[in-house]
């Protein structure tokens, strides 16, 4: 089981832990993207940009502070597949790639 649990809802916990370190080892990253998008784009567009970035990475550690909170007793998994699912930096990726295809 994941780093050494004995049960399932430690397993689930230290996997949780692991994924907030994971996301929050990121939001350096989420905030230096404004500065580094391309310097001809709008300003309003590098301000939904950022916008959309910020919020994705906001969703991420939302819904992981979430699920760690919970008890898993009544639902050991699909409640958590279901929160981790949501939580995905697609949206921000998304945006970044069409800006440089556009750019490109």
């Amino acid at each position: 089981m994941a780093k050494g649990a004995t049960t399932w809802e430690d397993a689930m916990t230290n996997t949780l832990n692991a994924a907030m370190e994971k996301a929050t080892g990121g939001k350096q990253i989420v905030d230096g993207i404004a500065s580094k998008l391309p310097a001809d784009l709008k300003p309003e567009t590098k301000d939904s940009i950022d916008k959309t970035c910020h919020d994705s990475y906001q969703n991420i550690i939302d819904n992981i502070n979430k699920k760690q909170t919970e008890s898993w007793k009544n639902d050991p998994t699909s409640a958590l597949k279901s929160y981790l699912s949501a939580t995905s930096f697609s949206d921000c990726t998304r945006s970044l790639k069409a800006v440089r295809s556009s750019v490109a």
